[in-house]
């Protein structure tokens, strides 16, 4: 599955950290730099806000990149399944058509054998009208 985070060289957590050291640092250099007339009241306010919004950004992304990754784990595994259920129905196809070459002893032997066959005809039957033998499509 392709990563759409895979061309940044450096991992959200790490560029939160860098976010939240310069959140910190804004609120301890500002209030100087508006006492000091560097800059207004509004103008600090606004810059914090700004960076407070882009750490809820990456925090955003990074559960987007989680999201995206268990996805793609589920329809794998998912596809896998499907595979080993397309597997298991060949190899039931397989024994219905053993299972028709043999008789009962007796009648009994002959109707828990007609059973089985009927059990194993429907879920072959089924897997087929449902299309569970074939690959996963999202």
């Amino acid at each position: 599955m392709n990563d759409m985070f895979a061309d940044s060289p450096i991992p959200v957590s790490a560029q939160m950290a860098s976010v939240e050291r310069e959140i910190a640092m804004r609120r301890r250099v500002y209030p100087r730099w508006v006492a000091d007339k560097r800059m207004t009241q509004d103008k600090a306010d606004a810059e914090k806000a700004a960076m407070s919004a882009v750490h809820k950004s990456l925090s955003e992304i990074g559960q987007l990149r989680a999201g995206v990754a268990s996805k793609g784990a589920l329809i794998d595994s998912i596809s896998k399944l499907q595979g080993q259920r397309g597997v298991l129905v060949s190899l039931l196809s397989d024994c219905l058509r053993v299972l028709q070459t043999v008789d009962g002893d007796d009648a009994d032997e002959d109707a828990q054998l007609r059973a089985l066959r009927n059990r194993v005809s429907m879920v072959i039957n089924e897997s087929a009208r449902s299309g569970r033998t074939g690959e996963f499509q999202c």
